[in-house]
């Protein structure tokens, strides 16, 4: 059978591409699952399906269609069952990322429920003190209030994701600008601290790896600082402190160089030393 097929290489090709194909997809034909599969596996099975006679395109063309790329996408990173203050706390962080809109990327279509998610925020801060007060029915009041807000954020979840699919080139800064997680996206060595000009003049963005503790992440309070002759230790100003990784700095004088640092607290790695100065010439 081996010799027979050296035999015909045009049809050996054929065969030994539709043998790759079926080996991707055969485990999940039978249980009708979507295939996750990279771009390059992609790029293979297009290749393939060029290839097949037309008999052999209807019986797999149900099965191509189901395939999709891998996309980039967002998740709380907490559920219900997360204790009462982190949950508070990461709540508290998504509604204050959205306000603060450091990227930009929330201004042309806001998240409608977030004065919502605010008022619910606070309900839930009160409801928590009232059971640590001993107030009668409050344990109760607390799960009704918890449940309100996690409903609540599964629409901003739904929202972010909305925003990811449509920009897809810019879906992890969107999704880490709100304070959420990325899933589908590969771990990039990128820089720890970044500076951009903003689309409004004379307003810069600074950026930070999300804070991790033993390759995980973790609460973490972003501290940013600013000076106009940076070898000078006492120039150095505060800049307000932040839960999220990014934030924007404004009403920068025009055409004039300025200098940002930042450093990272949490509760189990302490607090970072300040980064490298990174400059930056406001327009």
């Amino acid at each position: 059978m081996i010799e027979l097929i050296k035999l015909y290489n045009p049809l050996a090709k054929i065969l030994a591409l539709w043998l790759r194909i079926k080996l991707i997809l055969t485990k999940y034909i039978n249980k009708m699952k979507k295939v996750i599969i990279t771009n390059q596996q992609m790029e293979l099975l297009r290749g393939t399906y060029r290839l097949m006679g037309s008999a052999t395109r209807r019986k797999y063309r149900a099965i191509l269609l189901a395939v999709v790329t891998r996309k980039i996408k967002a998740k709380l990173g907490f559920t219900f069952n997360t204790g009462d203050t982190v949950f508070l706390s990461r709540s508290e962080a998504i509604a204050a990322a959205f306000a603060l809109d450091a990227g930009g990327y929330f201004a042309a279509t806001p998240f409608a429920d977030l004065a919502l998610l605010v008022t619910q925020n606070t309900a839930l801060s009160t409801a928590i003190q009232n059971v640590k007060l001993g107030v009668m029915g409050a344990e109760g009041a607390k799960i009704a209030a918890k449940e309100a807000v996690k409903a609540t954020l599964d629409l901003a979840l739904g929202y972010v994701n909305s925003l990811a699919r449509a920009d897809q080139v810019n879906a992890v800064e969107i999704i880490t600008s709100a304070a959420m997680m990325v899933i589908g996206a590969k771990e990039l060595n990128k820089q720890d601290f970044a500076v951009k000009q903003s689309t409004d003049s004379g307003a810069v963005i600074l950026r930070s790896l999300a804070g991790k503790f033993a390759n995980k992440r973790v609460i973490t309070i972003y501290d940013w600082q600013q000076s106009n002759t940076p070898d000078v230790e006492a120039s150095w100003f505060d800049l307000p402190s932040t839960s999220v990784a990014n934030t924007m700095v404004i009403d920068l004088p025009l055409d004039k160089k300025v200098w940002f640092r930042k450093r990272t607290s949490t509760r189990k790695g302490g607090t970072s030393d300040w980064s490298p100065p990174l400059g930056i010439t406001p327009v």
